[in-house]
């Protein structure tokens, strides 16, 4: 077992791993891939209950946190690309549009609606903006890395 001292130890002699990895834009253009492909999941999904006036619960809890574990990894991925010198193939829209989807789940986590019913129809509107952001995204990053 890793005691914190062992894990402080092993962090101090590996110090700058995670600098010398080189990660490919290819990863972070498949993750986008997968990104709005949850995305478009988790609004179909949440809209139908949004339209049935149900609750989220279940598998729609699950695949709005799945999809937002995807969109951290994306971001932690594009973080660091923009380390490795890549930021200078992107319009900064991208980045904006890529943290939007984020942006908006952590919004809806902020107010506490009531009536379930409620909060489901305002999660499926975040979630179709989103979806419409991390797809501009996705077709705008893709656009400038196979220009540049």
């Amino acid at each position: 077992m890793l005691t914190p001292a062992a894990v402080l130890a092993v962090a101090v002699e590996q110090e700058g791993v995670i600098d010398n990895i080189f990660v490919s834009p290819r990863v972070h253009e498949a993750t986008g891939g997968l990104v709005v492909l949850a995305m478009l999941v988790t609004t179909a999904w949440v809209g139908r209950l949004a339209l049935a006036n149900r609750p989220i619960e279940g598998g729609a809890r699950v695949s709005l946190i799945l999809t937002q574990v995807l969109l951290m990894v994306q971001a932690l991925i594009g973080i660091k690309l923009l380390d490795q010198g890549l930021g200078v193939l992107q319009l900064y829209i991208h980045y904006v549009g890529g943290l939007i989807p984020l942006g908006l789940f952590v919004a809806a986590g902020w107010v506490s609606w009531r009536d379930p019913a409620v909060r489901t129809r305002a999660t499926a509107v975040l979630s179709v903006l989103g979806t419409l952001s991390a797809a501009m995204a996705f077709v705008i990053g893709r656009a400038y890395v196979q220009g540049g």
